[in-house]
């Protein structure tokens, strides 16, 4: 949650020119899938595995964009279980633009030393602490 709070607040001081604050609102759900990018490592060297975990996540505006921030946990029965935050920042310009596909953002969310797969993957997605 630090890491979520410090994001907004520079997100903010790079916003501060406008004229009134950007609307954020809380997004819900995504998909994901894995990748497994290849590492350069030296000869000889024992490097260890890396898996990346790229999240697709509905936008509301087609120039809006995102900031996500997340927590690893182990569950009992060995399960990655990551635990989600992400945020929609609304841009003006979203008004006046005109989307040709749904918009997105992607992030990606990379983890050394271990292999994730679609069976020791869970994510959960904060909802609206409002609510």
């Amino acid at each position: 949650m630090k890491i979520l709070f410090a994001s907004l607040i520079t997100l903010a001081a790079t916003l501060s020119l406008a004229s009134e604050p950007p609307k954020m609102t809380v997004i819900t759900k995504g998909s994901y899938r894995l990748d497994f990018p290849k590492m350069k490592c030296p000869p000889n060297a024992k490097c260890p595995f890396v898996s990346d975990l790229i999240l697709e996540l509905p936008l509301v505006g087609c120039v809006d964009t995102a900031v996500v921030t997340y927590k690893k946990e182990t569950t009992q029965d060995g399960k990655h279980k990551f635990i989600i935050s992400a945020l929609n920042v609304a841009n003006p310009s979203s008004m006046k633009a005109m989307c040709i596909v749904a918009p997105t953002a992607t992030a990606r969310i990379r983890v050394l030393g271990l292999k994730l797969d679609k069976q020791n993957v869970e994510i959960e997605f904060l909802q609206d602490l409002a609510q």
